[in-house]
């Protein structure tokens, strides 16, 4: 955590993805949609991280710089985990106060969540004053939630216990929100990665596989998907962040399984069939069993395939 003093009073701002609240993330989930100027986006979002609101009243000016009169309406610190001695101080001491800060301290302060977003490329060229949010979130911050009667649950951290039937959907459903921003496909994403809790005779069974989520179906994500419309769009847009965080910690993990491939364009889903064929080949398991796999198990397989094939390319 960063820390910010201000009058004497330590205020803590996360310094890395995994760092931050559900709350949090939902803010940032919301906040981040509309991102036009990255100065003042950083600096709006500092504010609703730490629950600062800027007071209706006329600015200073003090030796030359503007400053304004900023509100901490932090009530509780269930946003951080920090000790209760500490906890404790803040409620007593930092509750409902009022502090003066000028633009360019305030501006430096926002600089703290700089490192939320990357600058963007062109291919190999730095589009100039450009930048891209990069989630590095591998802590599903938002594990339940409840609605409409229903306790709902998403996949572990690090997508642990992701299948390999669960990710060919996922992945295609990203890529194709990213790709449209239509709303169906979010939607049918959230559905695939949260589904509802197991009741407590299943979670109880001897056959309980360690998922409290019920077991995935591919054949009923549309109609899943059509119960979780009404739900915010921040839990949504949260869930993107997450996995996305995943895919680049999974990137990271099997650098062969994901290096770059031949740029051309290729449809996710049919490229995760093509995929499982080549699984089939490789482990002589019926589709059926390949998709049950754990998703690590399977990007192991395809790691090991990668190595095989780099040590059989004949030497130049």
């Amino acid at each position: 955590m960063n820390t910010l003093s201000l009058d004497n009073d330590i205020y803590l701002t996360p310094e890395r993805w995994n760092e931050i609240s559900g709350e949090q993330l939902l803010k940032i989930s919301e906040m981040t949609r509309d991102v036009t100027n990255l100065n003042e986006f950083l600096i709006k979002l500092w504010l609703e991280v730490l629950e600062f609101k800027v007071l209706v009243a006329p600015e200073e000016i003090i030796e030359d710089q503007a400053c304004f009169y900023i509100w901490s309406k932090t009530k509780e610190l269930k946003s951080f985990n920090i000790g209760l001695e500490i906890a404790s101080h803040y409620y007593r001491t930092i509750k409902d106060k009022t502090y003066l800060i000028s633009a360019q301290d305030l501006q430096f302060a926002a600089s703290h969540l700089r490192w939320m977003f990357t600058e963007k490329y062109n291919g190999q060229d730095l589009v100039e004053n450009t930048f891209v949010l990069n989630s590095l979130l591998t802590k599903n911050k938002i594990k339940e939630f409840r609605f409409a009667k229903t306790n709902y649950c998403g996949p572990e951290n690090e997508l642990t216990n992701l299948r390999f039937g669960e990710y060919i959907l996922s992945e295609t459903y990203f890529n194709r929100y990213q790709e449209t921003k239509n709303p169906e496909w979010i939607d049918r994403f959230f559905a695939v990665l949260y589904r509802p809790v197991k009741s407590r005779k299943e979670i109880e069974s001897k056959d309980y596989d360690g998922d409290t989520r019920i077991t995935f179906n591919a054949a009923t994500v549309i109609r899943n998907s059509k119960r979780l419309e009404n739900l915010s769009e921040n839990y949504k847009h949260a869930c993107l962040l997450f996995y996305d965080g995943c895919r680049n910690y999974l990137a990271h993990k099997f650098p062969l399984t994901f290096k770059p491939g031949s740029g051309q364009k290729v449809d996710t889903f049919v490229a995760m069939e093509d995929l499982t064929v080549t699984l089939m080949n490789e482990t002589g398991h019926h589709v059926d069993v390949i998709r049950e796999m754990l998703l690590y198990d399977v990007l192991s397989i395809l790691e090991r395939m990668e190595k095989r094939a780099e040590a059989n390319k004949p030497k130049k």
